[in-house]
């Protein structure tokens, strides 16, 4: 995220605020409120009950994120930080974006084969609709395209170089101004890995959280400058949370911190 988490709460807070007067009116005067507008009062009261309850919780995870970003400028629980130059960011950023294109090409192909499997076997089950079952393919392949090109542009976004900094906490970390935060319920670092088959080497945070179709992974990248040694000390202190991380391997050495 490199977006100010900030924004995204007191939106949410506004659109709770919104959806708790939509209810206020209804529980005052629902009989006027249904003469107005039909059964279509109910149906709004439905949304509005389940856009406060949403906004809240999105509100109380966006407040998370806030304190999290706060923490790490401040350098409260800070486990490293440095700063990378702009002559080594370059090299790194091509790494990371083909790691990153490599992994959203293949969710995309996933969503296309699915969509194509299942469209086809509705239309050959049902040979009159299959102009329906088209369009319907089509749309979510469309959507899936959209969703892909979108995540390049943000990639494109979080990979160009501004400040080179890189802080790393025990609740998440900022890289370059992108926050990435794993210190909330339901959320965990799953592992930490140095990556030194290419220069500049890299730590690789994978997280995970929990979503409807179950836990979903991320993984952040963090150059590390030649002549900077980064390793036990950070797990030392930053202990990823499941199983996932047996096997990832950082390289023993202290950490080298500004002066």
């Amino acid at each position: 995220m490199r977006s100010d988490p900030r924004t995204g709460y007191w939106v949410s807070l506004s659109v709770a605020a919104i959806a708790v007067a939509w209810l206020g009116l209804f529980a005052l005067d629902g009989d006027a409120l249904h003469d107005r507008l039909g059964s279509a009062a109910f149906a709004i009261t439905f949304i509005a009950l389940f856009l406060a309850i949403s906004a809240v919780i999105v509100a109380m995870l966006f407040r998370r994120f806030v304190r999290v970003r706060n923490d790490l400028v401040a350098g409260s629980d800070v486990v490293a930080r440095w700063t990378v130059d702009p002559e080594d960011w370059p090299a790194f950023a091509e790494h990371a974006g083909e790691a990153t294109r490599a992994d959203h090409r293949a969710i995309l192909v996933a969503i296309l084969a699915f969509d194509v499997v299942i469209c086809s076997v509705l239309a050959a089950i049902n040979p009159g609709d299959a102009t329906i079952f088209l369009w319907i393919g089509l749309g979510i392949a469309a959507v899936g395209c959209l969703g892909w090109l979108l995540g390049r542009c943000a990639m494109a976004d979080h990979l160009t170089f501004r400040t080179g900094d890189v802080i790393v906490g025990r609740r998440g970390m900022l890289v370059n101004g992108v926050l990435h935060v794993w210190g909330y319920a339901g959320a965990r670092l799953d592992a930490v890995q140095v990556i030194d088959d290419e220069k500049p080497n890299r730590l690789a945070f994978t997280y995970s959280w929990i979503a409807r179709t179950g836990r979903q992974y991320a993984t952040a990248y963090a150059p590390i400058p030649d002549g900077c040694s980064i390793g036990a000390d950070i797990l030392a202190r930053i202990r990823p949370e499941s199983n996932f991380s047996n096997g990832s391997r950082v390289t023993p050495s202290a950490i080298d911190r500004p002066g």
